[in-house]
């Protein structure tokens, strides 16, 4: 039995000497690219892309390992447009919609107001040195809801769209599902007791139809975010909420009926907007000697590294093969089991120990010699 452990500990080892070794080349080549992505042009343009999701909570440290397109935390975004504002680097944004990518309502309102930051935040600098945040859109909704969309968009300082592209800017709707006779037919009868009668979250399982306080409900909440989205639209683009609610009654708006709305600034399509900043940032002129020609267009989550402090994650597990002294551990007993995980560059230190095992005289922190320790470093993006 002791040869199978041995051996047995023999080919774990090396298993871990082989991770180890594939981490470290990995964490090279992922340095090397990092510091090429920490230098970013004088002249930027960030293109804010949000065809990729905003979430709320920041992905784990292996997702965003293995996926490089991984979504990016909404409260990450905020504070990069926030330090955009003052980067003597950045001279402008460029939003693009991805087809059919439709943030959620209090996803917009915090990008919209990092957004409004970022433009008040210009007021303060020479006309010289103020940055423009544009949107440049293939459409609004595709000829259904884009309401969310084009008020976020209200908030930048020009709306590009391109010819052919629509505005749905069609106001709020909600819907809800009723199972109930759905229950009758297969012969199930939910039985949920409501503390209220606007507790209506089991209503969809009792209920065939809106009850009075349900709609009431439901009425209210989408008047208050009817409200909140002619009133964001109206201040965005210098018009009244009246004539916003009207170009909502006429919505979805072709482009030309757009544009002569004031809705959008230019019909453009996304290549030639790009082209426009470009040349608004350079005035024309050439680039000087020794420097990549004019602005540069770079991506948000690029610019992100470059301003943002590195976080490393980083995980540590040692298990013990032998048993403990005097207390009857016996061949094989695992004396103890640790896991750290901490952070690198200010992301601060967690650790999570447990000991235990049948061993009682060996001091949780002495490993036995034949115990193995992995460490694997993470690089999180």
């Amino acid at each position: 039995f002791a040869r199978i452990r041995t051996g047995a500990m023999k080919v774990f080892a090396g298993i871990g000497v082989l991770t180890v070794g594939g981490l470290t080349v990995s964490n090279a080549a992922a340095s090397a690219k990092l510091r090429n992505e920490k230098k970013i042009p004088k002249q930027t343009l960030i293109h804010l892309d949000l065809s990729v999701p905003l979430v709320e909570i920041s992905p784990s440290p292996l997702a965003a390992l293995f996926d490089r397109s991984s979504p990016m935390p909404l409260r990450t975004l905020n504070e990069i447009i926030r330090k955009a504002a003052t980067d003597e680097s950045v001279k402008g944004i460029i939003c693009t919609f991805g087809a059919g990518a439709v943030p959620n309502l209090a996803t917009a309102q915090e990008v919209r107001k990092a957004i409004l930051d970022f433009r008040e935040a210009q007021k303060a600098l020479p006309p010289a040195n103020r940055k423009f945040a544009w949107v440049a859109a293939d459409t609004f909704g595709e000829a259904g809801q884009g309401s969310t969309q084009y008020y976020l968009a209200s908030s930048f300082d020009k709306i590009f769209m391109q010819p052919s592209g629509l505005v749905g800017l069609i106001g709020v709707s909600m819907q809800s599902l009723f199972f109930k006779d759905f229950l009758a037919k297969i012969g199930v009868q939910a039985q949920i007791f409501n503390y209220h009668e606007y507790k209506n979250a089991g209503n969809m399982f009792t209920e065939s139809s809106y009850t009075d306080a349900h709609r009431e409900q439901s009425q209210r909440l989408t008047d208050g975010m009817f409200e909140l989205l002619v009133a964001g639209v109206a201040s965005g683009r210098g018009l009244s909420e009246e004539r916003v609610k009207e170009l909502v009654d006429d919505a979805p708006l072709n482009a030309k009926k757009a544009a002569a709305a004031g809705l959008v600034d230019a019909l453009l399509y996304p290549d030639q907007v790009v082209a426009l900043a470009k040349e608004e940032v350079s005035g024309g002129k050439a680039a000087p000697a020794g420097e990549k020609a004019g602005p540069q267009l770079i991506s948000m989550r690029r610019y992100a590294k470059a301003v943002q402090p590195r976080e490393e994650s980083a995980l540590m597990a040692m298990a013990g093969g032998g048993g403990g002294e005097g207390g009857g551990g016996g061949p094989g007993g695992i004396y103890e089991t640790r896991m750290m995980a901490w952070g690198l560059g200010g992301a601060g230190r967690t650790a999570c120990d447990s000991a235990g095992g049948r061993g009682g005289n060996r001091a949780p922190e002495a490993p036995s010699p034949d115990s193995m320790l992995l460490i694997g470093s993470f690089i999180r993006e």
